[in-house]
């Protein structure tokens, strides 16, 4: 009525605007996305615009993942997996079970595996989805940030197969790293005159 009577004119005039557009909704503007020649609307999958020739699928369930393959030597694949488990931590290092995704790809990067088929993406994906695998100890627990050893074959095995060999070839390139550990770059400190050791 307020806006009416500052326009001039009856209420009723008003009410009949605004009602002829009782079958309209609320006006949404907003930015229009330009023509794009790289977008590709089948899927939204990382790798796909990374390179990678052969993603894993979002589609995919847990239940199509490969199972794990066990080396023929577990020992020495073991200590490797060990070993990066527990590079890091702060905690005790008797309560670390698993592996993080940082030290996951450290693996790679310190070993030499990291390359363009390989990449930082695929390997991401890899250890994402092989924490889904229902296989090993605490395998139940979404929440957690950690493969366990049972997941970390699965995740290999996703490895392998990206690259096109047998997972017994990248357990193979692990494990005769068995007796080294995770490698430390840190800044050295220079010679200062006024050091004394003593």
């Amino acid at each position: 009525e307020l806006c009416a009577q500052e326009k001039g004119e009856p209420s009723a005039v008003l009410h009949a605007q605004i009602s002829a557009h009782a079958d309209e909704g609320p006006k949404i503007k907003a930015t229009e996305a330009g023509f794009n020649k790289f977008h590709d609307d089948k899927s939204t999958y990382t790798a796909n615009l990374r390179g990678s020739h052969k993603p894993l699928s979002r589609g995919d369930s847990a239940l199509n993942l490969p199972k794990p393959v066990h080396p023929a030597d577990p020992d020495a694949l073991f200590a490797v997996f060990d070993r990066y488990c527990k590079f890091g931590e702060t905690a005790l290092l008797e309560t670390v079970t698993g592996m993080t995704s940082r030290n996951f790809l450290k693996l790679f990067r310190d070993l030499g595996l990291e390359n363009k088929t390989l990449n930082v993406t695929f390997i991401d994906l890899a250890f994402t989805k092989a924490k889904t695998a229902k296989v090993g100890v605490d395998s139940s627990d979404a929440t957690s940030k950690r493969i366990n050893w049972e997941q970390f074959l699965v995740a290999l095995e996703l490895c392998a197969q990206e690259k096109g060999e047998p997972s017994a070839v990248l357990h193979a390139q692990i494990s005769a790293h068995a007796d080294e550990g995770p490698k430390i770059k840190a800044t050295e400190a220079g010679f200062n005159k006024f050091h004394d050791d003593k």
